[in-house]
C-alpha cells in the first residue's frame, strides 16, 4: 500500500470530526468560499484527493451531479459515498489515474492535497490536460516559509512522533516557493488569475500558513 494511502486510510474514520472545528483544517472550506463567491464554470468538476468530499459541499448543495472524486484511500472514499452517493468516486493516485475517458473537466479542484505529491510539475500537467479550454483548476499547497520552525524545510515527515496512531515512516510533505509555483504554473499553460494566502492549522503552536491557486486554460 502507498504511504498516502495507508496514513489516510488510519485517518478515515475520524477526518471530519477532528477537522470540523473552525481553524482545524482550512483548505477544503478555503477552496468552497472561492467556488461560492465567484462565476467559474461547473459543469464537470473534478476533485483531485477527495477525501471525505468536504470541498465538493457547496456544489453539491447547489444541485451539481457531474462531480468526479479520486482519491488513493479506500475507507476515505468509503465516507465519501455515504455523504454523497450520487457522484463518481475513483480509488487511486492522481498521478497514476487515467481519467481520460471522463475529461474535460470545467473546473478541477484539490485542497490540501499537492503538497503530498513529489512529482508536483507531472500533476500539474495532467490537470492542465483534462481541463476545458476556458477551464479553471483550484488548489492548494503549503510554501516553503524561511525561519519557520515547521515550514521551513522543503520536505519532512508529516507525522514525526513514532508513537503516533498516525505514523507512517514513509509519508512526507512537500514545500515549494511561492515563485516555483507560479513557473510551475505558467510552464504547463495556464495563467494565474487568483494567488491568496491562508492560515490553514496549527501545528506544534505554530500557524501552518497554505496558498491557493486560481489557474485558467486558455
Amino acid at each position: 500500500m502507498h504511504p498516502n494511502a495507508k496514513y489516510y486510510d488510519k485517518l478515515a474514520s475520524v477526518y471530519d470530526r477532528a477537522t470540523e472545528a473552525p481553524g482545524a483544517w482550512e483548505p477544503p472550506n478555503f477552496i468552497a468560499s472561492i467556488i461560492k463567491s465567484s462565476n467559474i464554470a461547473k459543469g464537470a468538476v473534478l476533485d483531485v484527493g477527495i477525501g471525505t468530499g468536504r470541498a465538493v459541499s457547496t456544489l453539491y448543495e447547489d444541485g451539481i451531479r457531474n462531480i468526479v472524486g479520486v482519491d488513493c484511500s479506500t475507507k476515505m472514499l468509503a465516507e465519501c459515498r455515504l455523504k454523497y452517493p450520487d457522484i463518481t468516486l475513483i480509488e487511486g493516485r492522481f498521478e497514476e489515474t487515467d481519467l481520460t475517458g471522463l475529461a474535460p473537466f470545467d473546473l478541477i479542484i484539490s485542497s490540501g492535497v499537492f503538497e503530498f505529491i513529489e512529482d508536483l510539475p507531472s500533476a500539474l500537467r495532467k490537470t492542465m490536460l483534462l481541463l476545458k479550454e476556458g477551464g479553471v483548476i483550484l488548489f492548494t499547497y503549503e510554501p516553503i516559509i524561511v525561519g519557520h520552525e515547521v515550514q521551513r524545510e522543503d520536505k519532512s515527515l508529516v507525522v514525526t512522533n513514532e508513537t503516533s496512531d498516525f505514523f507512517v515512516p514513509d509519508f512526507f510533505t512537500y514545500r515549494y516557493h511561492p515563485s516555483t509555483i507560479t513557473d510551475y504554473v505558467h510552464s504547463v499553460g495556464l495563467t494565474i488569475q487568483l494567488d491568496k494566502e491562508f492560515v490553514s492549522y496549527r501545528k506544534l503552536g505554530n500557524l501552518i500558513v497554505y496558498h491557493c491557486i486560481q489557474a485558467k486554460k486558455f
